[in-house]
């Protein structure tokens, strides 16, 4: 019992702590640019012990395209932290909201997730372009790939009313480890039926699969899996790929490598603003990834001049794709 009365005196410390450095922010130096808004916060939820989602005010000024992402700021221990966020909420929404998981040991969601409405938050009023429609060749079907926290991602996505005039159909699939994960999603299709802005086209035109691993549920397997073994296609009971089928893939760093290099192999090719084409994906982490390996192609191509012996022969005919597990082992 004294252990449990510690822990709920420091997490009422932690949270006094972030509502007093709310209150200062309005004398912090980088509220007096105008790269940055102070944000009231409106609502929290949580949905486990490390997954949750928040609202904040919006200024009117404040303007993003679906799949876009922004960066949050919190004053932690008299030193400013960002992180950057993707935008849940749809473009027409007078509200921004945001999901977020605790990373373990994580300094700056270990104090996100004790922000109430007595909070702020600092946040950069341009955003990124995280996953675009506009980078996309017009298409019948637009899956959306999404795991873990992926989901954060194409929430905004499905509520706009352009992603189905673009796609004739639009499929979710979620894979996540605990049927618990899935209620923020299935909270999200509750209010998108309710809302007369977008009822009509999520009525007709989206689909969702939501798969789980770790516990019994009537789905089950990971997404490369259900898609190698073609029970996704069974269990939609729609037709196979083909070349009108275009493709969003956001969530855990892993898969979102194996699925690239999966659909890659399938023949899809990846699109740009210049050149549109047949997927996309969240390109945070996956791109320090790409860029990992050219660097190590560069060392290697080094050391095969510099020390040609048997070690580095054994590590230029190792497997180096962007989905082996050769980055792992440099912690990737």
């Amino acid at each position: 019992m004294l252990t449990t009365n510690m822990n709920n005196t420091h997490d009422k410390r932690r949270i006094l702590t972030i509502e007093s450095m709310s209150m200062k922010y309005n004398n912090n130096k980088i509220m007096a640019t105008k790269s940055y808004t102070l944000a009231s916060v409106l609502g929290v939820k949580h949905y486990t012990n490390t997954l949750f989602s928040f609202t904040t005010k919006r200024l009117k000024t404040f303007n993003f395209k679906p799949g876009e992402y922004t960066t949050i700021g919190l004053i932690i221990r008299g030193t400013l932290v960002f992180r950057d966020y993707y935008i849940c909420s749809p473009t027409w929404d007078n509200k921004l909201e945001f999901y977020s998981k605790v990373v373990p040991n994580g300094l700056f969601t270990s104090f996100l997730r004790m922000v109430t409405t007595k909070s702020s938050i600092i946040i950069k009023k341009k955003t990124s372009r995280g996953l675009s429609l506009d980078v996309l060749d017009s298409g019948k079907r637009l899956f959306l790939l999404c795991t873990d926290i992926g989901i954060a991602a194409v929430s905004s996505i499905i509520s706009e009313p352009n992603t189905y005039a673009k796609f004739g159909e639009v499929i979710v699939v979620i894979v996540c480890e605990y049927v618990q994960e899935l209620q923020y999603f299935n909270d999200k299709l509750k209010q998108m039926t309710k809302d007369q802005r977008i009822k009509p086209y999520a009525k007709h035109k989206l689909r969702v699969y939501q798969s789980v691993t770790q516990e019994p549920y009537p789905y089950s397997g990971d997404l490369t899996w259900l898609i190698k073994s073609g029970t996704l296609i069974a269990d939609l009971r729609t037709h196979n790929f083909d070349k009108m089928d275009r493709f969003m893939v956001c969530g855990s760093k892993q898969t979102t490598l194996d699925s690239i290099n999966l659909l890659k192999s399938l023949g899809y090719s990846e699109g740009s603003i210049d050149y549109p084409g047949h997927l996309t994906y969240e390109r945070i982490f996956v791109d320090q990834t790409f860029e990992l390996l050219t660097d190590l192609d560069v060392l290697l191509k080094w050391l095969k001049l510099k020390h040609p012996d048997k070690d580095t022969k054994t590590l230029l005919n190792s497997n180096r794709s962007i989905s082996s597990s050769f980055q792992l082992f440099f912690g990737y």
